[in-house]
């Protein structure tokens, strides 16, 4: 007995996957990279490096905002887009003390971890500008700049345009002067960097300390490993006293100050007649 093929009439047959072409697969690469803080790549030799990815952003801003903006990195000689990052980085508040994003490993590519409220708010309410805006300017802005002038929008309720119009008309940049410091300061840095470490100058290396064998637990020290007093070394002696004379001395400049303080306020107790005499 021989089974018949059963077929579906009137199917359809299943399309093939559309091959992308090449702007689409740059497109969709540079989406991908732009999700991410950082990019690894082979820098100086090493396959560790880490480079900032960029991200793609349309400001709709005035015409005396663009000229500003291309003036400011004109000075700089920088291109815009870096210009543009400098400036939100620099200006708007802080990613951590402002709540937009945690703070994550600085091995990790995604260097932040973005507040999902800031990022993706339920409701976004935006006061976007009544007017029609001059110009369009689009460019590539680094990620963390992107991610950062988002969050605060949703946070001041203001469109992104808004925020960088503002920041293009009031952002002062380093004078030429500064800039010079800057850049000598760092060419004096990376000299420091490339000497051994025992010729280093102080002002960039710090000597390492050893840690405190004691532990500060209010009006006295305690032997971080528990040892009894006893058993301590000379060096451990010493060490103790030394932490004690700095809190008396400590505790000692804070009651002289608060009673300096009271007797601003209250004035110092007068003696009676009486008690000065006796």
């Amino acid at each position: 007995m021989t089974r018949k093929k059963v077929t579906q009439k009137n199917s359809l047959p299943i399309p093939m996957p559309k091959k992308l072409t090449k702007h689409q697969k740059y497109n969709r690469k540079r989406r991908k990279d732009g999700s991410r803080d950082f990019r690894k790549v082979a820098k100086d030799g090493k396959p560790n490096g880490v480079i900032v990815t960029r991200k793609q952003i349309s400001f709709y801003i005035s015409n005396e905002a663009a000229e500003r903006l291309q003036q400011m990195a004109s000075n700089a000689e920088i291109h815009k887009w870096e210009m543009a990052s400098r400036m939100i980085l620099k200006s708007l508040p802080g990613i951590l003390s402002a709540g937009y994003a945690e703070l994550r490993s600085p091995e990790a590519i995604d260097r932040y971890k973005w507040n999902v409220l800031y990022v993706e708010p339920i409701i976004k309410r935006i006061q976007y500008r009544s007017g029609k805006a001059e110009k369009r300017l689009t460019m590539d802005i680094t990620s963390t700049a992107w991610n950062k002038i988002h969050c605060h929008s949703t946070a001041t309720e203001r469109s992104m345009s808004q925020i960088f119009q503002s920041l293009c008309l009031n952002y002062k940049p380093l004078t030429p002067e500064q800039r010079e410091q800057k850049k000598l300061a760092r060419e004096e840095y990376l000299r420091n960097e490339e000497l051994p470490l025992e010729q280093r100058t102080s002002k960039y290396y710090k000597p390492y300390e050893q840690p405190s064998k004691f532990l500060d637990v209010g009006y006295e020290f305690i032997h971080a490993k528990g040892i009894p007093i006893e058993y301590w070394d000379e060096a451990e002696t010493e060490e103790f006293c030394a932490l004690m004379e700095q809190k008396m001395t400590k505790l000692k400049d804070r009651e002289e100050e608060r009673q300096k303080r009271y007797d601003e306020l209250f004035g110092k107790p007068k003696c009676s007649d009486q008690n000065s005499a006796s």
